[in-house]
């Protein structure tokens, strides 16, 4: 039972960290883009 609960929390930490990776991802290339067009 241990082994399904701790791979259960590694696959809630997952969904957890892609969306802030995304957020990163987007305002780099914002920033990019905004830099390019200055």
């Amino acid at each position: 039972m241990q082994r399904t609960s701790i791979l259960e929390d590694l696959e809630d930490e997952n969904l957890n960290l892609t969306p802030l990776i995304d957020c990163v991802f987007l305002l780099l290339i914002f920033f990019m883009v905004t830099t390019v067009f200055k």
